[in-house]
């Protein structure tokens, strides 16, 4: 199937013959197969992001048939995918009024499902092209009140990821070599989901 000027694979989870990819003009395209797969029809969002203004990091997380990309100046974009057209449904900032913060990484966010808890990692003094720069904090951002309920220090990290259950857990890594490791965090539920280091 031909996605150009498209990048990424993104399956909705209601249509199993239906995926989205990220597109360089700020559009999403989806791409609805056929019965055997063989064939593509394809329909264009509206413009949902200005990719030199306010570039997206093109891992989403997901809930449901939302994909929830992060921007490379602090947005959050929440995009419906279950339909034959993306929809943008949400967008809003986790760092308005907050100077010098932006997110960072090569894995960046991961997302607490069952606590509909997003974890963005962020450094300071944030400038165009640090967007891969580790991050020194992780900020929890509470998806239905669209907020930051909490700022973690962590040890400089390129890629997190949370575990839920009954006892959730963040999991960042370094990529650094003097942090070349993982870090196990474990998350207080009852303190705004704030991280805290258990093990290197």
């Amino acid at each position: 199937i031909p996605t150009p000027g498209c990048w990424g694979i993104f399956p909705s989870s209601s249509a199993p013959l239906r995926f989205t990819s990220l597109c360089g003009d700020g559009k999403l395209a989806t791409y609805t197969l056929n019965a055997a797969g063989s064939e593509a029809t394809a329909a264009l969002s509206a413009q949902i992001f200005d990719a030199d203004a306010d570039p997206l990091f093109v891992d989403p997380e997901r809930a449901g048939d939302n994909l929830i990309f992060t921007s490379f100046n602090g947005n959050i974009y929440e995009v419906n995918v279950a339909g034959s057209a993306a929809k943008l449904t949400r967008k809003f900032s986790i760092v308005e009024g907050i100077e010098g913060w932006k997110p960072g990484g090569a894995q960046l966010t991961t997302y607490l499902a069952d606590s509909n808890i997003l974890y963005v990692l962020m450094h300071d003094k944030g400038y165009d092209g640090s967007h891969t720069d580790a991050g020194k904090e992780v900020w929890a951002v509470d998806m239905k009140k669209r907020a930051v309920i909490s700022r973690s220090t962590i040890r400089p990290a390129k890629a997190i990821f949370v575990a839920g259950g009954d006892k959730p857990a963040l999991f960042g890594y370094g990529g650094e070599k003097e942090d070349a490791g993982v870090t196990r965090y474990a998350i207080d539920k009852t303190a705004a989901f704030t991280v805290r280091e258990d093990a290197f």
